[in-house]
């Protein structure tokens, strides 16, 4: 990408310098540096750029020079002459910090080749920033990314630690490692004036593609003004949209997530843990292809099969989300059940389906067909976590917490997590 950019400034450059008129028929043609001034941040490196005013016929040659205390290939890296190609109008060369301190600054002037002129700006410096490089620390680790996935950084100053604020919009560059990198949108982050933190959303771009990549995310930034915090960058597993063919097979029942938790917080509102439906052991989801359909089938008498029925499962808008939860996708989210949270999984990117039919009275005694919505989500390490969205507890079980107007998916989702039978052990 910044070479891309590099071209663009070329062009641009090269532009310039054909709109340059010389006084008089006989002057000959002139080089110069695009500009008198560069900046760069300790371990930095920026391109510096040269044009002419006449497209050569055949190769220039351009010495170059240094000033300043600084030494050439032990303080900096700079090539001693460059070439501008027959045919072109502008070139760019890199220069390299390798110990330069705070301040510091080298000068770097051009020898003309014979037939060819200094121009105006034939002396150019680079010079250390004064301002203070930002040390940056993603907010996650670590993500599946469907449709989508947000990217949070947060900044400390080398200087001012964690009292930095940003004095202006800050744009921070980011690029992926990977295979599936063409396959993703992935924007700069904006650190907004007045704040230390940002987050941007990379994006799937092709909707029908599917895999399990995995892809880094870092931050792109040659001028080295953002710097790691020195723990990892961003490990993102790549899946594509969460079809319902991805959950083909049977999925034993393992766990309610941090039940023990669970049931804490219900007696502390009066309510009898015992009536939860959280005793499950032995009951089996099994996902099966019929023609085009992915249907479900509830295998074992448990408390789930209060809920479930044989039926067919396919994507749908997310409903009833989690506080401070939010779309991502057509069919994804970003959430935090507070209860997956308590372990270590901080946030989840959930995918929503809908039920052609469940017992929405989630009762042994009632029974109240109808469609319902449920979060099925393939973690990283290939468990099968389940959410419920919506059901209308008929005989209420947590009946002092229930609210029959507003679902509760931190008490009422009972989040599960369900092994793949083959990889039982």
């Amino acid at each position: 990408m910044r070479r891309y950019i590099a071209l663009i400034a070329l062009a641009l450059f090269a532009t310039a310098c054909a709109k340059y008129t010389v006084k008089n028929d006989g002057a000959r043609p002139f080089l110069e540096f695009e500009t008198t001034f560069y900046t760069l941040f300790p371990g930095g490196e920026v391109d510096v750029y040269v044009g002419c005013s006449q497209v050569p016929e055949k190769d220039l040659n351009i010495l170059l020079s240094f000033s300043g205390d600084a030494r050439p290939e032990v303080d900096f890296e700079c090539p001693e002459s460059i070439t501008i190609k027959a045919g072109a109008s502008s070139t760019y060369f890199v220069f390299k910090d390798r110990g330069l301190s705070k301040g510091d600054e080298v000068g770097i002037s051009l020898k003309a080749p014979n037939g060819w002129r200094e121009g105006v700006n034939s002396k150019t410096v680079v010079a250390v920033s004064q301002e203070e490089q930002l040390i940056y620390s993603f907010a996650f680790k670590e993500g599946v990314l469907n449709e989508a996935l947000p990217i949070s950084i947060s900044l400390a100053g080398v200087d001012s630690g964690k009292d930095f604020i940003a004095d202006t919009d800050l744009r921070i560059p980011l690029v992926g490692y990977g295979r599936a990198t063409d396959k993703l949108e992935i924007p700069d982050l904006i650190i907004p004036k007045g704040k230390n933190s940002g987050s941007t959303m990379i994006r799937l771009l092709d909707e029908e593609w599917q895999g399990n990549d995995v892809l880094v995310i870092t931050v792109d930034d040659p001028k080295h003004r953002f710097i790691s915090d020195g723990s990892a960058d961003m490990k993102v597993f790549v899946r594509g949209i969460q079809h319902p063919d991805r959950l083909l097979g049977q999925w034993r029942y393992r766990t309610v997530y941090d039940l023990e938790e669970v049931e804490l917080w219900f007696e502390e509102m009066g309510d009898d843990p015992a009536l939860l439906p959280t005793h499950n052991d032995g009951f089996i989801l099994e996902f099966r292809k019929e023609g085009d359909k992915v249907m479900l089938k509830p295998i074992g008498d448990c408390d789930f099969s209060n809920f479930f029925r044989e039926c067919e499962v396919t994507l749908t808008e997310p409903m009833n989300l989690t506080a401070n939860g939010y779309k991502i996708g057509r069919y994804s989210t970003f959430e935090s059940n507070m209860f997956i949270a308590d372990n270590l999984e901080t946030y989840q990117t959930n995918t929503y389906y809908r039920l052609s039919v469940a017992n929405r009275a989630f009762s042994s005694s009632v029974e109240d067909l109808g469609p319902a919505t449920i979060v099925f989500r393939l973690t990283i390490n290939g468990d099968l976590c389940m959410e419920f969205r919506d059901y209308d507890n008929a005989l209420p079980f947590g009946e002092n917490w229930w609210d029959p107007d507003k679902f509760d998916p931190d008490m009422f989702g009972f989040p599960s997590r369900f092994t793949l039978i083959e990889d039982d052990i």
